[in-house]
């Protein structure tokens, strides 16, 4: 499943069960889903003001100098 599968299936099973609190296993089993499909990273940007690129995979970070 992808991690945009599961968000769809997560939204759609909580609009059609009607469900206003989750037990905590429900709540355990759902982290445990998210951590299996989704993968946190933060983006690299290139560039300033409102245009911003991501640079390619494989690029080395770029050194940051104040």
């Amino acid at each position: 499943m992808t991690p945009e599968n599961f968000v769809y299936w997560l939204q759609g099973y909580l609009e059609l069960t009607e469900i206003n609190v989750l037990s905590e296993d429900q709540l355990k089993k759902i982290k445990e889903h998210i951590a299996l499909v989704l993968k946190k990273e933060t983006p690299i940007w290139i560039g300033s003001g409102t245009t911003l690129t991501i640079p390619p995979f494989g690029t080395p970070p770029y050194p940051i100098t104040c």
